[in-house]
């Protein structure tokens, strides 16, 4: 397979993940999963409009119940970067 069919193709798989994750964010699992799957689609080179809107809910998401205190503000930060 040639290397811009497996990078299309991984692009894709990332991106058909992104739009499965539900908005708004159900849960802590479902932001940091949109940040890691959005920072992966960043550095392929791929950005759709559709991100601002998935970076925003995570920007807005106040994590509830039990959650890891020390790693939200730096997703904060990080989905601010991007």
């Amino acid at each position: 397979m040639p290397e811009k069919s497996k990078s299309s193709k991984v692009t894709h798989e990332l991106y058909e993940t992104l739009l499965a994750i539900p908005r708004p964010l159900e849960s802590e699992e479902d932001a940091i999963k949109s940040f890691k799957v959005i920072q992966s689609l960043f550095k392929m080179k791929f950005i759709y409009s559709d991100f601002c809107l998935r970076l925003q809910d995570i920007l807005f998401f106040i994590p509830q119940g039990v959650y890891r205190e020390i790693y939200w503000p730096r997703l904060w930060v990080e989905s601010s970067r991007l």
